[in-house]
C-alpha cells in the first residue's frame, strides 16, 4: 500500500518463505510473482530476479515492488540484488521478519529496502507475543504508514476520516516488552547458533544431511536450524519421516532444540534459547513504526 501496489499489479516475491510474506500482495489486489532460490542463501536468486525483470520489462508490465525475505534468519545477497532493483527503478520490501540480529556483510538485517519488515511474533528472537516493526529512512513513508495504523484519523478536533485506516497499533506496555529485549538481543542470537551447532556436531555422521549455508559474507541469526536430505526420498515415506521425528521429540520433554524456552542467565543463555519476536530500531533507520500484523 505505502509503495502504490494496486489492483491488477504484480509484485515479485521470494519463492522459498512463509505465506506471509506474500498475502499482502494478494490483500492489495496484485498478483505475487515468485523468483526461485539459490543454493548458495536459500534466499532469491539475484541472477533469476535479473532474468524476470528483463522478461516484465519487455512484456510492459514492470512489478510495483520486489519481496526479498530473508529465510530461516539468512540474509539474502543483497549487493546484486540491490543493483539489480536500481537498475530497473523497482523499490524492495526487505522481509526481515525471521532475522533481527543476523547481518549482511557487517550491516544489520532489515536496512536494505525502502521498507524493512520485523516480526515479534512469539517464536522469534525477541517477542511482544505478536505484531512487528516497519523500518524505513523515508521519513514520508513511515509517517504515511502511522497514519495508516491509527485509523487514518485526519489532523482535526473532530473525528474526520477521507480513506480507509487501520487499527495496526502496538500498545506501550507491550512496545516497552520488546525493546526490553533488545538488551538480550545478541544473547540470543549467540543462544541459537549454539543450538544449530549442536545439531550439527551430533548429526555429524548422518551423511544425507546438508546444513543450511552461512556465505562469508553472511552472520545469521540461525532463527531456525534447518538442513536437507540428499538424494530422493520416496513421496508415501515423508510422512512417516515427520510422524517419527514428532513422536521422538514428544518423547523427550524439554529437549526441542531451537523452539525450546529457558532463562536467558549468562550461566545458560548459550544453551537453550528463549522465545521470542522481532523488533529492531537499533538497525539505524532513520524512522520506524511498530504494528501488530505480520507475525
Amino acid at each position: 500500500m505505502l509503495l502504490g501496489v494496486e489492483r491488477g499489479d504484480t509484485v515479485f516475491c521470494s519463492a522459498l518463505t512463509f505465506a506471509a510474506s506474500a498475502n499482502p500482495i494478494v490483500y492489495q489486489g496484485a498478483e505475487p510473482v515468485f523468483i526461485d532460490s539459490e543454493p548458495g542463501t536459500w534466499n532469491m536468486s539475484p541472477a533469476a530476479l535479473e532474468d524476470a525483470l528483463r522478461d516484465a520489462r519487455s512484456n510492459g508490465r514492470m512489478p510495483r515492488a520486489v519481496i526479498v525475505v530473508n529465510l530461516y534468519g539468512q540474509s539474502a545477497d543483497f549487493d546484486p540484488i540491490v543493483e539489480i532493483c536500481g537498475r530497473y527503478g523497482v523499490p524492495i520490501v526487505e522481509d526481515a521478519a525471521e532475522s533481527l540480529g543476523a547481518f549482511y556483510k557487517k550491516r544489520p538485517s532489515g536496512t536494505f529496502g525502502a521498507l524493512g519488515v520485523f516480526s515479534f511474533n512469539g517464536n522469534k528472537i525477541i517477542t511482544t507475543s505478536g505484531g512487528g516493526m516497519l523500518v524505513s529512512d523515508d521519513e514520508a513513508l513511515i509517517s504515511r504508514a502511522r497514519f495508516l495504523a491509527t485509523q487514518a484519523r485526519e489532523p482535526a478536533l473532530h473525528y474526520e476520516h477521507r480513506v480507509i485506516g487501520f487499527n495496526y497499533r502496538m500498545s506501550n506496555i507491550l512496545a516497552g516488552v520488546g525493546r526490553g529485549q533488545l538488551r538480550v538481543l545478541q544473547q540470543r542470537v549467540e543462544a541459537r547458533r549454539a543450538v544449530f551447532d549442536r545439531y550439527r556436531r551430533g548429526l555429524a555422521g548422518v551423511a544425507r544431511l546438508r546444513w543450511m549455508p552461512e556465505p562469508e559474507w553472511s552472520r545469521s541469526n540461525r532463527w531456525l536450524s534447518a538442513c536437507t536430505l540428499d538424494g530422493a526420498v520416496p513421496g508415501d515415506d515423508i510422512p512417516r519421516v515427520i510422524r517419527q521425528l514428532a513422536a521422538e521429540r514428544a518423547s523427550k520433554p524439554g529437549r526441542c532444540g531451537s523452539r525450546c524456552s529457558s532463562s536467558q542467565s549468562s550461566r545458560n543463555a548459550a544453551s537453550m534459547p528463549t522465545k521470542g519476536g522481532r523488533c529492531r530500531r537499533s538497525c539505524s533507520r532513520a524512522a520506524c513504526a511498530c504494528r501488530p500484523g505480520r507475525t
